[in-house]
Formats: C-alpha cells, sequence, structure tokens
C-alpha cells in the first residue's frame, strides 16, 4: 500500500488481509518485513470470535472514556456555574467521573496492549526467542518515532521482556 493510504509500517484488515507499507518494504531489509509481516499475521491469525470482541472491547470502551470524561466536563461546569448544586457535590461528581474514565481508559490500554502482545507472540513462535529478540532490536533501532509515536508505542505495545516471559509461560 503506498505511504498515503496507510500510515503505519503494517496493517491487518478486519478482513484479515495484511498490508504493508511500501516505504517500509523498500527501507527496511528483507528480515524486518519479514518481521513486520509475521507481528501481522498474528492479528491476522485470531479466529473470528475473538477478532470480534476485540473490535467491540475497543470501540466500547473508548466511547465510554470519552463519554466519561465530556460527562465530568459537563457535570463540573454545571456544579460551578448552578447555585443548586453546592461546590462539594460537584467536586465529588468530577471526582467520580475521573475514576470512572481512568479505570474505562486503563482497560481500552490493556485490550489494545494483549492484541499486540499476541501478534509479538506470533512472531516469536516462528522465529524462536533470540532471533526474536535480535529483530525486535533491528525493528526499533532503524524506525525514526516522532515523540507521538514513542508515546503510543509505550501504552500500547509490550516490551519485548515482557513478550519473552509470556512465551516462556506457554
Amino acid at each position: 500500500m503506498p505511504d498515503e493510504v496507510i500510515g503505519a509500517p503494517g496493517k491487518t484488515t478486519i478482513f484479515n488481509t495484511i498490508w504493508l507499507n511500501e516505504r517500509v518494504k523498500c527501507d527496511l531489509s528483507t528480515e524486518l518485513v519479514e518481521y513486520l509481516f509475521l507481528h501481522e499475521h498474528g492479528h491476522a491469525s485470531r479466529s473470528p470470535t475473538a477478532r470480534l470482541k476485540f473490535i467491540v472491547l475497543t470501540v466500547s470502551l473508548a466511547s465510554l472514556t470519552v463519554g466519561f470524561i465530556c460527562l465530568t466536563i459537563a457535570v463540573g461546569v454545571i456544579g460551578v456555574l448552578d447555585p443548586i448544586y453546592s461546590l462539594v457535590q460537584g467536586a465529588i461528581a468530577v471526582l467520580i467521573g475521573i475514576v470512572f474514565a481512568t479505570l474505562t481508559g486503563k482497560g481500552y490500554l490493556r485490550v489494545i496492549r494483549n492484541e499486540e502482545l499476541h501478534a509479538e507472540l506470533n512472531v516469536v513462535h516462528e522465529l524462536g526467542t533470540e532471533e526474536f529478540r535480535r529483530r525486535h532490536e533491528l525493528f526499533e533501532e532503524t524506525r525514526d518515532r516522532g515523540p507521538i509515536e514513542v508515546l503510543q508505542r509505550r501504552l500500547f505495545y509490550p516490551t519485548m521482556d515482557m513478550v519473552v516471559a509470556a512465551s516462556q509461560d506457554q
């Protein structure tokens, strides 16, 4: 796929089609393209039920998180502007909203990270632990990530050590 269509190095569609970015295929060595393909194959190898569960959970948790944030802001503004409510009642409602938004946000992150862990475990299964470590480090060294991509990587992807530990538990 052209870089304009798919900004990420690779994607797996809901129809289990694997897309690799043309730019990445040109910039990376064959072994790193294989690493990327194996990662995406890990997503594609999930059963239709597991993929549906993933989609429903991520959309639901993301929607709930955004909803709780909006509700918290609305209750906070009403609590300050409307004399019917005391500031204490408004503060309590805001705190409850923050707690629920945090819980749903953490649930969302956990679902995403578990999906990425499953994809990385597919790479470990195909290549072995040592080759996975080598290619993972090489892939991370070659990727030029901005601050947003670095944050996304830390939030949504398991570390290499987490993947290796999970592969040894299987």
